[in-house]
Formats: structure tokens, sequence, C-alpha cells
């Protein structure tokens, strides 16, 4: 397995430019997927799941990712109207 971490800087030994450019792009990566989910614990409190029906945590957890894609494209246009 391989796990994609972003390497930490050493006194020693600082991060060359191309180590900083794909630490970036991971982090980037992460934060793309991170805060929808975090978009989703806060706003509506999926942060326990119930394992009674998977078929049915399945259907809510797809309505919730909807909902909060519905609300992050709000918020986008709401900001662009703002600018």
């Amino acid at each position: 397995m391989c796990y994609r971490l972003n390497r930490r800087p050493n006194v020693k030994q600082p991060l060359g430019a191309r180590r900083q450019q794909i630490n970036r792009v991971r982090s980037r990566s992460r934060a793309r997927g991170e805060h929808p989910l975090r978009v989703i614990k806060q706003l509506w409190g999926f942060a326990k799941l119930r394992y009674r029906n998977p078929a049915n945590n399945l259907t809510r957890a797809q309505t919730i990712f909807a909902l909060a894609r519905l609300t992050q494209r709000a918020a986008a246009k709401e900001q662009s109207w703002q600018v």
C-alpha cells in the first residue's frame, strides 16, 4: 500500500521547489475531497453512520452529498454576485 503523504522539511534538509510543488498538489486534491465531508458533517450532522440497512445508508449518503453539492454551488454563486 502506498500512502501519499506530504513530506516535511527538516532543519538540516529543507524541501526543494519540486517537493513543495508535489506537496501542494497532494494538499489540493485532499482538500477537494475533505471539504464536502466537512459540509455534510457540520450542516446535517452526518458524523455517525447507521449500519442497520446498507441500502438505506447508501441512499441517505447519496442524497446528503447531492445536497452538499447544491449548497456549495449556491454559496459560490452568492460570492460571485458580491464581487
